[in-house]
């Protein structure tokens, strides 16, 4: 759903995806930097057009900043014919470039869900005079074992390519989350953050 637009799609019995309401609204999977139609079963960003005015106004193409991992047009295992789009795997404004590819927060804690030697977990943002911004993830561990260049082997298995991986002491990662909570609404645990400074000023 979408607070501007109202609902937008459904799931079904088979979970394949969600059935765009398509006698509501007409979706499209975008390129944020292009603003093209992406690749059949390629990411993008989901944008909405609305076919009646549920919320009072007429939305064209109206950018939702999220990330759809993919769109399928064909017919479900349900037996409905409507579009489906698969999951929702980030924010524009939470999008990584590493080593050349995006890569979403989300899908890096998927990879950090399988260890179960992890404490807790950051993935940070910080200024770069020669890039730009550099990403890291931040991991604490249960025990002295550090099981970094695992987690890196997994992160380069599952998505082709895996950010610095750096071992910090889990007071930090929290101290850190404490403060982004206090400074935001204080409802949602952050995971990823954008530091002031260089990292190099934290460790």
């Amino acid at each position: 759903g979408c607070s501007e637009i109202g609902s937008i799609g459904h799931e079904c019995l088979s979970h394949a995806g969600f059935h765009i309401n398509e006698d509501a609204v007409y979706v499209e999977l975008l390129d944020p930097d292009s603003g093209m139609p992406v690749p059949p079963g390629k990411p993008g960003e989901v944008v909405v057009t609305s076919l009646s005015t549920p919320r009072g106004f007429l939305a064209i193409r109206y950018a939702t900043g999220d990330i759809a991992s993919w769109m399928d047009y064909r017919p479900c295992a349900c037996g409905r014919t409507s579009p489906r789009m698969g999951a929702i795997i980030g924010r524009i404004d939470h999008q990584l470039k590493i080593q050349g590819q995006t890569v979403f927060p989300d899908l890096i804690f998927d990879v950090l869900g399988e260890f179960g030697e992890i404490s807790d977990a950051l993935v940070v943002r910080c200024p770069d005079p020669m890039v730009g911004q550099r990403a890291e993830v931040w991991v604490g561990y249960t025990t002295d074992a550090d099981m970094t260049e695992y987690v890196r082997a997994a992160m380069l298995k599952r998505l082709a390519v895996s950010p610095h991986v750096r071992t910090v002491p889990v007071d930090l990662i929290r101290q850190i989350k404490a403060e982004k909570m206090a400074s935001g609404n204080g409802v949602k645990v952050p995971r990823l953050v954008d530091l002031p400074q260089p990292m190099e000023a934290y460790i």
